[in-house]
């Protein structure tokens, strides 16, 4: 996030794409709704914050937005795109920001030009552009002037760029921007993304209020924005929108990304990813054989004489100091502070690129620490056939994954798998200490709650421990190049067990010539007096202490929130020096004041020569720092602009965001139907010849695949790990698919049938859940349903346990393409003839039982007895007479003469039938017909191939999932946890089958109210009962806490409860089902 969680409150408009905040995010939501409810809010006159949800499903989201715009998956550059033209056509930019704080000014080489599709420059056989023709022009007396002022440059290239601050010179960012986004208007943004155009024109009118000063938008999106081919370009298109609306840096704007979960941030920051070092440094590349060559190619490129160019100047620093902290004493000025020990990569290295080397066979072994690849994906098949392909795979994680079992997974073989797999017990985040980062940046250190169980340990020390057997084989017998491995340095109390208050210090960085922790990255220096080992995290841990464990927040919201913008300094810390608002200096007009005064950034302190506010984003005091001082900077620090980029050479497949189609797509694209997908994609070619026609061949056709779906994630799940927690798997058990109404209707699809989903490179079979909440759009003239599916289950876990065919064909990723983002490499997981959070085509099976014809009929929503025609006479042949003689033999006269009578003179199969239907019988002929029927169908449903529901189908009440039958009691399971109970579980009537329902809803005709539900208890004779009633439909059953008694057998103590029984009948309540005794 450029701002952060609680700074959404600020806001007068919330854009919300790709993302689903009140279910995945809803701690976070809370400030979404404080925003609507701020009458100081809101467009025009206030009133309220105002919310528009796009997405192409209605959610808990949606239900609060104000509005709700269907869009189909993966079109929002086309969205954002008319929103764009809406503004620049209408003249409602913010023009001051616009003219001084971006590059709109900026002339840009005549040689630059787009069309068809295509920008300038590209090599269709290698499918990437040159981007030459992107720059800027130079004006070389200025670049020679700006050299020689002696400005520190810190060794990054210099190159003032002409500028028109008229924005009128046809080469000029502006006027090319608005060439391109002319396109997008409402008729083209309806066409590609299903928008009506009334709608659109509804919500660009409210954006196009939020170029005001007074005014301001945020956007907020997650992974339904970034996993896609055009990932990086879907979110620039949010960003342009926002500079051109002077919205970047103010409070209540910016563009906020929701991080998947709690370190996701954390994790990019410090380079999980391949193509970076800690603090987005780049890694080196090939030719750049010392560091000035690297700073050169990888700093930024400083453009106008007033840039600052924070980042490019300190590049060197920041490198040195990462060096030095890593290598010690063998990093020295001689040696280039061992750069030469850096990887320099040739190739793309990303992690789909790990699984095609391995099916390649350029891979032995692979270790997987806190990830699972064959449920990530995507293209689950492929990931599996690629880890079958290692020599050895080492996998870290707390609990068993679907890639630490893979070789064993439903339908493979375990011969056939020749990898050895190392499962390595770690400990979960609740057994350890340390920090987590948030979405907005702020770094929280949490404590360990609870110590490692059994012989897990943590990722660190497992780490460390092979680090250092590692480093004692290249001592004794050699090898080649140790040294990058023999002058690592690990400076800790124990090498083999470093503690994370150690490694969060080192990263801090420390003054070698003073021994104290760094407190700024500005005091970062090149010639190896400092470490850090991440420069943006450099005054987290310094020698005042671990700011990171600061508690400061709304005990004392006057003392701890002194802005009262929801700063609160001295909660946690955020990178970068605890700013809370990133290029902050743009929230404040060319004087230093804020735009709106209502909701300051940061203010220039004339009295005091310095900025006030949140920690500034500029230097704070100085001649540089004075907004009337002709030396000023510019308000954009880190770029070499020192402008926001409405234009950017930083993109590899466009400078301005371009619509592509995914690369499975329903439609042409209708801007450019010959160049329809991003002409850079980065495509896998699966194989040596380094053609692509083996991974295209996997990619469908809207002809053979007609739906298009999308990935989501559930408030119930987090991700894959919770399929291992029995009260979240209790609450969504089963995996799904949402089918529109209408689709489901014309495919004869009911909620609770079996379904297959397949793309081109694999299938699920799963559960239907027919829905509203997805609908038909029409897209290009073309009718075009959505579908959508959770990604949370696979084949390892509390509900694949259960299910008897063990989880097979529940990855959701098994349908996603193999194919990445031109810029990060990040998988298409949300637009494909396929699903999840990006979009996909998948072609939608007829309901099918999915198990052989011999096997016995599935019981799902075909009354008591399932398709079983045979079942009446088959237990009134074989089980009754067994029935007959142990009732006769130890039943009470009452009931052994009753059943003596319809022995002789009823027709007993027209009796099972009768019962099987639901009809009302008398005590006796129910006894009877139950006991012979319920062993039958309890068998049955427990051998059915078919999976049986663990959970209620929605009818109104509760009839069981399995055979229809009614529920006879209720019981609380254990939980694990001593104070918490377990789900409610109903047991039918019937089959005895058990299945999670709501606790606070009636069994039998759905009632929630709870003032509608008595409970009635004699807790002194039946701790563990309790009657359910309901007052609206006038039944009840018997609920059985296990918790409170873990010996109880529901079953056998609900015969022993009659006195509750003949409770409930004295409060007018009849029992939804009656037990063997007539009770």
């Amino acid at each position: 996030m450029t701002n952060h969680w609680r700074d959404i409150k600020n806001t007068d408009l919330i854009l919300i794409n790709g993302a689903n905040p009140a279910e995945a995010h809803p701690v976070g939501f809370q400030w979404f709704v404080q925003a609507k409810n701020d009458p100081k809010r809101g467009p025009g006159s206030g009133g309220g914050a105002k919310m528009v949800h796009a997405d192409p499903r209605f959610t808990r989201t949606s239900a609060l937005a104000d509005i709700y715009t269907r869009i189909r998956v993966g079109t929002d550059v086309a969205y954002f795109g008319g929103l764009i033209n809406y503004v620049l056509q209408n003249n409602l930019f913010h023009d001051t920001y616009v003219k001084n704080y971006t590059n709109a000014s900026f002339l840009v080489k005549k040689e630059y030009g787009f069309k068809d599709g295509l920008f300038t420059g590209y090599d269709a056989a290698n499918r990437k552009y040159d981007i030459t023709s992107w720059g800027y022009q130079t004006d070389d007396a200025a670049t020679a002037a700006s050299i020689a002022s002696g400005i520190p440059t810190g060794g990054a290239p210099v190159g003032i760029a002409k500028r028109d601050m008229t924005l009128q010179d046809p080469q000029s960012v502006f006027q090319l921007m608005k060439q391109h986004y002319s396109r997008y208007t409402p008729e083209m943004v309806s066409r590609i993304t299903g928008i009506p155009q009334d709608q659109f024109t509804r919500i660009a009118q409210l954006v196009g209020e939020m170029g005001k000063p007074d005014k301001v938008m945020t956007i907020v999106y997650a992974v339904g924005l970034t996993q896609h081919t055009t990932g990086g370009e879907l979110i620039r298109a949010g960003a342009v929108l926002q500079l051109l609306l002077g919205n970047i840096g103010r409070p209540g704007g910016g563009m906020n990304a929701e991080r998947g979960h709690a370190n996701i941030q954390g994790n990019t920051d410090h380079a999980i990813s391949w193509e970076i070092l800690p603090g987005y440094l780049r890694i080196p590349a090939p030719g750049q054989l010392n560091l000035d060559a690297y700073v050169k190619a990888s700093a930024a490129k400083r453009s106008d004489p007033r840039s600052w160019n924070f980042f490019g100047i300190n590049y060197k620093n920041f490198m040195v100091s990462l060096l030095k902290g890593w290598y010690g004493d063998a990093a020295t000025k001689k040696n280039e502070f061992a750069f030469d020990f850096i990887p320099k990569p040739a190739k793309n290295a990303s992690w789909m690129t790990i699984y095609d080397q391995a099916l390649k066979g350029k891979m032995e072994g692979l270790i997987l620490s806190g990830m699972t690849a064959t449920s990530i994906g995507p293209d689950s098949n492929r990931v599996m056939e690629a880890l079958g392909n290692l020599k050895w795979l080492v996998v870290m994680d707390p609990l068993p994954t679907t890639s630490s079992e893979f070789w064993h997974a439903p339908g493979v073989n375990p011969s056939s798998v020749k990898t050895e797999v190392f499962m390595v017990p770690t400990t979960h985040w609740i057994e350890k200490d340390g920090s987590f980062v948030n979405s907005g940046r702020w770094s929280q250190w949490k404590d360990q709650v609870l110590p490692p169980e059994g012989n897990a340990r943590h990722d660190h020390w497992v780490l460390a421990d092979l680090f250092s057997r590692v480093k004692k084989l290249y001592q004794q017998q050699g090898g080649k190049f140790p040294d990058p491995i023999m002058a690592l340095t690990l400076k800790y109390k124990d090498a083999t067990k470093p503690q994370l208050d150690e490694i969060a210090q080192e990263i801090n960085g420390f003054d070698l010539t003073t021994g104290k922790r760094m407190a700024t990255f500005a005091a970062l220096k090149s010639d190896g007096s400092t470490t850090a080992g991440d420069w943006i995290y450099t005054g987290s841990y310094p020698d005042s202490g671990n700011l990171m464990q600061r508690r400061n927040g709304i005990q004392d919201p006057t003392k701890n929130d002194p802005t009262g913008m929801g700063f609160y300094p001295t909660w946690a810390w955020s990178w970068p020096l605890n700013r809370r608002v990133l290029y902050n200096r743009a929230s404040a007009d060319l004087d230093g004041n804020p735009w709106d005064t209502t909701r300051p950034g940061i203010k220039w302190d004339a009295a005091q020569s310095k900025w006030v506010g949140d920690v500034p984003d500029y230097p704070p005091t100085g001649p540089t720092s004075d907004p009337k001082s002709p030396k000023a900077w510019l308000p954009f620090i880190m770029n070499g602009e020192g402008v926001g980029r409405l234009f950017s050479t930083s993109m590899v497949d466009g400078p301005l965001p371009e619509h592509y189609e995914p690369m499975e797509s329903p439609i042409k694209n209708p801007l450019h139907p010959a160049q329809s997908e991003d002409p850079v994609a980065f495509l896998y070619t699966g194989e040596t010849s380094g053609k692509y026609g083996k991974v295209t061949d996997t990619f469908g056709t809207a002809a053979d695949y007609p739906y298009v779906a999308t990935s989501y994630r559930l408030t119930e799940h987090e991700h894959y790990v919770t399929q291992h927690v029995p009260l979240l798997a209790g609450l969504q058990p089963s995996p799904f698919v949402e089918i529109p109404q209408e689709l489901a209707d014309q495919k004869g699809i009911k909620s609770g049938d079996r379904v297959r989903v397949r793309s081109k490179r694999g299938k699920i079979e799963v559960l239907a859940l027919v829905t509203k909440r997805l609908a038909a759009t029409t897209i290009d003239g073309k009718k075009v349903f959505q579908v959508g599916i959770p990604i949370h289950w696979g084949f390892v876990g509390v509900s694949a346990d259960a299910d008897p065919r063990k989880g097979a064909n529940w990855l959701a990723n098994a349908l996603t393409p193999f194919v990445g983002d031109a810029n990060a490499f990040t998988p298409e997981f949300k637009a494909l003839l396929d699903p999840q959070e990006d979009a996909f085509h998948a072609a939608l099976s007829s309901p099918s039982p999915l198990v052989a014809p011999s096997a016995p009929s599935p019981l799902v929503g075909e009354g008591r007895g399932g398709g079983s025609t045979d079942l009446p006479a088959f237990a009134v042949q074989r089980v009754l007479p067994g029935i007959i003689d142990a009732t006769i033999e130890a039943g009470p006269p009452v009931l052994r003469d009753g059943v003596i009578a319809l022995f002789a003179s009823a027709d007993l199969e027209e009796l099972m039938r009768r019962w099987l239907a639901g009809e009302a019988l008398a005590p006796v002929e129910t006894y009877l017909a139950r006991a012979c029927a319920s062993p039958l169908l309890e068998a049955l449903t427990q051998s059915n191939q078919s999976p049986a529901p663990l959970v209620g189908d929605g009818r109104g009440g509760g009839l069981c999932p399995s055979c229809g039958g009614l529920p006879q009691l209720s019981y609380h399971a254990l939980s694990g946890e001593p104070l918490v109970s377990g789900p409610r579980y109903l047991v039918c009537s019937s089959c005895s089958q058990s299945w999670i329902f709501s606790r606070m809803t009636c069994a039998s005709c759905g009632e929630s109210d709870g003032t509608r539900l008595p409970i009635y208890q004699e807790s002194e004779r039946f701790p563990h009962a309790r009657v359910d009633g309901c007052a609206t439909c006038q039944r009840y059953l018997l609920t059985f806490d296990l918790r409170r008694d873990s010996r109880a057998v529901p079953i056998v103590d609900e015969l022993a409860c009659l006195p509750l029984d003949l409770y409930a009948r004295d409060q007018g309540l009849t029992k939804i089902a009656p037990n063997l005794m007539g009770n």
